[in-house]
């Protein structure tokens, strides 16, 4: 898809930045992205372009990786990052070229669902209802919360990475940051 897509899906580098040293071998998306490098580095110069091709992980430093400032440690590893309004399009036109069909319903319980007037009994149900999926009878998802966060968009023509900072997120007193590209 990333090639004969490039506006919903492009394979890009990702920075996790640290102030202290974290194991490589400690993330949570080790196995997803290929693993981890053994024993190796990022390095800088000529061989930037082989190690950027490797999908596994690898730790840097700012002597082997330009590194944001204040940041002395790094995972860098290459992934596909999806423009998820441009997605959601694409996969709707091609649900609805195979009629099937989307339909926008008040209901209380998921059980309604599976039988809506003017459609009749139907096999697949997708829950798209985000909070109401805390109230919805049927499903009763007390988990789910509202979650808060800033965006902030702006043009940046040539962004080709995502820079991110997820050390002490969820429940310390850092946040994560992410440049995202395809969000232009």
């Amino acid at each position: 898809m990333a090639r004969d897509q490039p506006d919903l899906c492009k394979k890009i580098e990702f920075v996790d930045v640290f102030s202290q040293k974290v194991p490589a071998e400690s993330r949570w998306n080790k196995d997803l992205v290929g693993g981890v490098s053994p024993g190796a580095s990022v390095m800088t110069g000529r061989c930037v372009s082989r190690v950027n091709r490797s999908r596994q992980i690898r730790e840097a430093t700012q002597d082997t990786y330009p590194i944001p400032a204040r940041h002395p440690h790094a995972h860098v590893w290459r992934s596909y990052i999806l423009h998820a309004p441009n997605y959601i399009l694409h996969l709707s036109k091609l649900l609805r070229k195979q009629g099937v069909p989307f339909v926008r319903a008040r209901i209380s319980s998921l059980d309604e669902a599976y039988d809506l007037p003017g459609i009749g009994p139907v096999d697949i149900v997708v829950n798209a209802t985000g909070l109401g999926s805390r109230s919805l009878i049927g499903v009763e998802d007390e988990a789910v919360h509202p979650a808060r966060g800033q965006t902030v968009l702006v043009r940046a023509r040539g962004i080709d990475r995502c820079i991110m900072q997820t050390e002490g997120f969820m429940g310390a007193d850092d946040g994560a940051c992410l440049a995202s590209p395809l969000s232009n």
